[in-house]
């Protein structure tokens, strides 16, 4: 750069301040070879331009992932199971149907047996049965209705022996299509031994043996 009529080019502000911006180490130089600009001009932006060239720029801060922060799994991400096989559901079903008439086996006596334990004694038949609610099988000997119009099916009691077990239940239709003979099973709630032992609110179930059959047929 050349100098006119004595005047050194470091000596021209507005060529400082333009060196300053676009070419800082030449415009440094000017800087502080120019006589007019203030000695606190000179040390502000040599203070700025330390910080810029020498302090390192912050990383920006990462984190690890939080897996409470992670959103739950959608309804499509939890549907997403392996398919069974055929033989798969086959077992399951199989194991459900044993599991089943087994818990039905342990809360099933038959008509003959019931009768039994009040014949041998009522006291502690009652203990055992009175006011609890199970199943009980048995052929059918009666089928018929009270002095208070209440439907009832009578099942075979002990060889012998006259009495025999009263269930009770409100299913006209259901009534209907039993006949004498029939091997049936009830669930009902026993009310103790009055002539006959008395099961209430009695309703038409699957016996022991169809849901042996089922099992059976399962393959």
């Amino acid at each position: 750069m050349e100098e006119t009529q004595g005047t050194k080019w470091y000596d021209r502000t507005w060529l400082v301040i333009l060196l300053c911006i676009t070419i800082f180490p030449v415009g440094l130089y000017a800087l502080w070879k120019n006589r007019s600009i203030a000695i606190g001009w000179k040390l502000g932006y040599t203070a700025l331009l330390a910080l810029a060239l020498f302090i390192p720029r912050a990383e920006p801060k990462t984190t690890e992932p939080n897996p409470a922060d992670e959103p739950p799994p959608t309804a499509s991400a939890a549907e997403a199971k392996p398919e069974l096989t055929q033989h798969q559901k086959d077992s399951v079903a199989k194991a459900e149907k044993v599991a089943e008439l087994e818990a039905r086996k342990k809360n099933t006596v038959t008509a003959e047996n019931l009768v039994q334990h009040y014949v041998n004694n009522e006291v502690r038949a009652d203990g055992i049965f009175k006011d609890k609610t199970f199943y009980v099988e048995g052929v059918i000997a009666d089928i018929g209705k009270d002095i208070m119009n209440n439907i009832y099916v009578t099942l075979d009691g002990p060889s012998g022996d006259f009495r025999k077990v009263q269930c009770f239940f409100n299913d006209a239709d259901m009534a209907a299509q039993l006949d004498k003979g029939y091997t049936v099973a009830f669930e009902g709630r026993c009310s103790g031994l009055m002539m006959n032992v008395l099961m209430k609110d009695c309703q038409l179930v699957k016996g022991t043996w169809a849901l042996e059959e089922e099992l059976k047929a399962l393959p």
